[in-house]
């Protein structure tokens, strides 16, 4: 009896066998993936929050989904943010705005 993670699998590397055979065309997409993302230090997370937001930890914290300590450790240089957090600190120096479009997104439901 085949399961049908078993049967996908087989159908898979039939496909392949087909390809590889210039039977079957596959299709495929290319992304440009960017480069990791920069890493913040204490100075520039402090600086982006106070002076491109202009709001107080305890609302940066709360923008970001983290808690009020975790942006404290970040700008006493007590803790890095991890890799996510950085590319999201990243993205929102780039477009400070999403926040405004993201709170419009949950008002529309």
């Amino acid at each position: 009896m085949k399961t049908k993670m078993g049967q996908a699998l087989i159908e898979g590397l039939n496909d392949i066998v087909e390809y590889e055979k210039g039977k079957k065309k596959l299709r495929s997409s290319f992304m440009d993936i960017p480069p990791p993302a920069p890493v913040w230090s204490q100075k520039k997370i402090s600086k982006l929050r106070k002076e491109v937001f202009k709001v107080s930890q305890t609302v940066f914290a709360a923008m970001l989904s983290v808690k009020p300590a975790t942006i404290r450790a970040w700008e006493q240089g007590l803790k890095s943010p991890s890799g996510a957090a950085n590319r999201l600190i990243q993205i929102i120096s780039i477009s400070p705005d999403i926040f405004k479009k993201l709170a419009l997104i949950s008002i529309r439901g």
